[in-house]
């Protein structure tokens, strides 16, 4: 009931999964939500405001089927 209908939402926990959800479920009730990608880790990378280890954001190059 607190949220204005009129404005966008940007849902947002640590990694991004929960928020995403959250933005899924706002979407479904009719609001405008989007999530913020990677959440706060990708936000912030600063290890003095971050306790929980820096999820990276840009994994390693792995091999794939496509580039055997």
């Amino acid at each position: 009931a607190k949220l204005d209908p009129d404005k966008i939402i940007i849902t947002y926990c640590h990694t991004g999964h929960t928020g995403a959800f959250a933005a899924s479920a706002l979407n479904i009730l009719g609001y405008e939500a989007t999530n913020m990608k990677f959440g706060m880790m990708g936000w912030n990378n600063a290890p003095e405001l971050n306790p929980k280890p820096i999820f990276d954001c840009n994994p390693p190059d792995y091999e794939t089927e496509a580039t055997q």
